[in-house]
């Protein structure tokens, strides 16, 4: 899953996958504003990386590349 998220904000940003950090600042570092973070969130999902169980707002509000894993690998809420 990092390999295919990180390929997705590599195409969205015209960053080399090599100058990518998972902790960076998706808005700050990266320059993934709302529009490129809906689509990049929205390919994970239409390939069915997203669990259903997922909470796609707090998904939205991931600050990085890292937070946006952790959160589609949380388990779901009892």
């Amino acid at each position: 899953m990092t390999d295919l998220l990180l390929g997705l904000v590599e195409d969205r940003t015209g960053y080399p996958r090599d100058m990518l950090g998972m902790d960076q600042n998706l808005e700050a570092d990266l320059g993934i504003d709302s529009i490129k973070r809906v689509e990049i969130l929205g390919e994970l999902q239409a390939q069915g990386f997203v669990p259903p169980e997922t909470d796609l707002d707090r998904l939205s509000r991931c600050r990085t590349l890292r937070q946006v894993l952790d959160v589609m690998a949380a388990p779901p809420p009892a």
